[in-house]
């Protein structure tokens, strides 16, 4: 994405875990995001940046690219609402297990905390991921669907690894990321 008028004097090294690119503003560290007058711009989806962020690669790329499109981007292709459904599932298996050594009082409030919009779009936005989803222009315009879609997407991505790899690796990759 060519965006005129860049500076190309200041190169900073990408935020997001295991990206090895320089980019020549700041704000394109956290999200490979680029902007211009407040209009976000951003790049075609890059499956090796992304594997690098999720610390995960898939057998299957076109999977990957899936959990990443919103019906919204176009109603024809495969999209990400199946693989959100799977990964909700295999996060809810997860969360009980980490939970089940608490005592009953406090484990079904842990899980709830640990499992929700709020605590899976944290989630998806500490991996620095959240400016690759693939969805049509106005769907994240507000805060309330942009948390709802991002929820989803980390849904998506667990649902994703598991029909690339199984339940047990997406249940590994599901503990390793929710606290």
């Amino acid at each position: 994405v060519k965006i005129p008028n860049m500076e190309r004097s200041v190169n900073s090294k990408c935020a997001v875990r295991g990206c090895q690119r320089v980019f020549a503003r700041q704000d394109c560290l956290t999200s490979h995001r680029l902007s211009q007058h407040g209009e976000t711009v951003n790049p075609p989806f890059d499956p090796v940046v992304v594997q690098a962020a999720l610390g995960y690669t898939f057998q299957n790329p076109n999977l990957l690219v899936q959990a990443f499109t919103r019906r919204a981007a176009n109603p024809a292709a495969p999209h990400n609402d199946d693989l959100a459904w799977m990964g909700d599932s295999v996060l809810g298996v997860a969360a009980t297990k980490i939970c089940r050594h608490l005592s009953p009082k406090t484990r079904q409030s842990a899980r709830a905390k640990m499992i929700n919009a709020k605590a899976n779009k944290r989630y998806t936005e500490a991996l620095g991921i959240d400016g690759w989803v693939i969805t049509s222009r106005g769907e994240m315009g507000d805060a309330q669907a942009k948390r709802r879609i991002l929820a989803e997407l980390f849904e998506a991505i667990i649902g994703a690894i598991h029909d690339d790899a199984g339940f047990e690796a997406a249940e590994a990759w599901c503990r390793s990321q929710i606290r």
